[in-house]
């Protein structure tokens, strides 16, 4: 799959030196109300990895760069459950921090995961906290809008024990990836270059 733009931008600069290049997250952090059942949240996490491919990208540098590609199903490590019951709710917030700052390491770019999910148990009074760890290399803000309501609507499914079936594939991270090379090369981009090239915009930028 080619590179987009942003993710050319990303291995090029400070951001893909060393182990930043794997801890360079997004992670919402999820209150959970309802009672805790393991087995219906895997199914709807690997619904969820099944659906977006792009969950299961890898990077790999070569002497031309880097190059990305998907790698086979694999759906070992992808939920993980820790238990905080037992943590004073006034060291509580330390607790979670650092454990979703030790989860959130364990994404690497190269070997995988890229997307993995932390369960964090607080106890029977208090609601839990579902940690959803993907690297930006493969998400953004509006790819988590799909994502969770997705997940959600997967978990609702296998809660039923109904078929998980999630809305139809749009374009692929593939077919969108080639249409931006594609465009940057077009003659409407090379007209328009020496407008977004000029020094003007770096004085902006200060």
């Amino acid at each position: 799959v080619l590179l987009t733009p942003i993710q050319r931008w990303f291995f090029e600069g400070p951001g893909a030196d060393g182990q930043t290049q794997h801890y360079w997250n997004q992670a919402p952090l999820i209150e959970i109300r309802e009672k805790y059942e393991p087995e219906i949240l895997q199914k709807a996490l690997q619904a969820l990895v099944e659906h977006h491919d792009a969950l299961r990208l890898r990077y790999t540098p070569t002497t031309d760069g880097w190059i990305q590609a998907y790698a086979e199903l694999d759906f070992d490590g992808l939920l993980e459950t820790r238990d905080l019951s037992e943590v004073d709710s006034e060291r509580l917030p330390e607790a979670i921090e650092a454990a979703a700052s030790a989860f959130q390491a364990t994404l690497h770019i190269t070997r995988g995961p890229l997307f993995r999910a932390l369960y964090m148990d607080l106890g029977a009074e208090r609601s839990s906290r579902l940690l959803l760890a993907a690297h930006h290399l493969i998400v953004d803000g509006v790819s988590w809008r799909v994502l969770l309501e997705d997940l959600q609507s997967a978990y609702a499914q296998a809660r039923e024990s109904q078929t998980i079936t999630l809305p139809p594939k749009t374009a692929s991270y593939q077919r969108w990836a080639n249409a931006l090379a594609e465009y940057a090369q077009s003659e409407v981009v090379a007209a328009n270059a020496a407008y977004w090239l000029d020094g003007i915009w770096k004085q902006a930028a200060l």
